[in-house]
């Protein structure tokens, strides 16, 4: 669906609605649809004379625009495998997309049929594709691990101190894997920055891990600025790399942070037998 507005200083905008589930298979021009002119829909020169009452900024933009792409949809709203394809391909429109819902669909339209029929450039950028899904899933888990904490925090003492328990129950894992994705998501709040670039698939679960890990040791301000200065380079870097750099920077910040962590790691160590 396309339509005008009309913008606060009195210019024309427009706006252009078109995804799955829309009602043709193909696009149409923005702003004009058939069936709003009539007779005129069935006139070789009714678009052309519609085109000429339009003011000569919005014509002009209309000029520049690219040609319209295949429809990326069929008419019944599912993704067309060959178009998901492509779209993988390196500058791609998938292939650096946020992931999400969006995402999620033309992924599973692209490998609906198998791998095979994907060139190595496209199936590179799948792979960054799930890699990015991956992390936004992961980041949306530690959410919902936060927000059950809160709720047990809120209740009784007793619940709030069996919490790793009951997430060991629910997620099947060990207590000390509970714990540790406890401890993760704790930092996570504690840096939303890194959160949040987890959830748009900037970095992973592990690059999320080394910067919680090691601006624990600094207060929360001093931690969030480190964040802050270094999570897009993040993405650029090994977990070692970035764990090197997060290092220096704490060092540079707060000289007495290689002290406090050989401390704490001295408190956390355990022996197995």
């Amino acid at each position: 669906m396309a339509e005008f507005g009309e913008t606060g200083d009195g210019q024309l905008d427009l706006f252009c609605e078109a995804g799955p589930g829309s009602s043709g298979d193909e696009f149409v021009l923005a702003g004009w649809e058939p069936g709003d002119r009539g007779e005129e829909a069935a006139d070789p020169g009714g678009e052309e004379a519609w085109l000429a009452g339009l003011p000569a900024d919005v014509r002009a933009e209309l000029a520049a625009r690219p040609p319209l792409p295949v429809p990326l949809w069929s008419a019944d709203g599912d993704w067309r495998a060959e178009a998901a394809q492509a779209g993988f391909a390196s500058g791609g429109f998938a292939d650096a997309a946020l992931p999400g819902p969006v995402l999620g669909q033309v992924l599973a339209a692209a490998t609906r049929d198998g791998l095979g029929g994907l060139d190595d450039d496209q199936l590179a950028g799948v792979l960054r594709g799930w890699a990015r899904q991956v992390a936004h899933g992961q980041a949306g888990l530690a959410v919902a691990v936060s927000e059950l904490a809160r709720r047990r925090a809120a209740g009784s003492s007793r619940a709030a101190g069996q919490l790793g328990d009951e997430l060991a129950i629910e997620l099947t894992l060990t207590r000390r894997a509970a714990g540790r994705l406890m401890e993760v998501c704790d930092g996570l709040d504690r840096l939303p920055v890194v959160r949040d670039a987890l959830g748009s698939g900037l970095i992973d679960w592990p690059r999320a891990c080394v910067l919680v890990d090691e601006l624990a040791v600094v207060d929360d301000a001093v931690a969030a600025e480190i964040a802050a200065q270094l999570i897009e380079q993040a993405a650029g870097w090994t977990t070692g790399q970035l764990r090197a750099a997060v290092a220096r920077a704490v060092l540079a910040a707060d000289p007495g942070a290689a002290q406090r962590r050989r401390e704490q790691g001295r408190a956390d160590a355990r022996v197995e037998v």
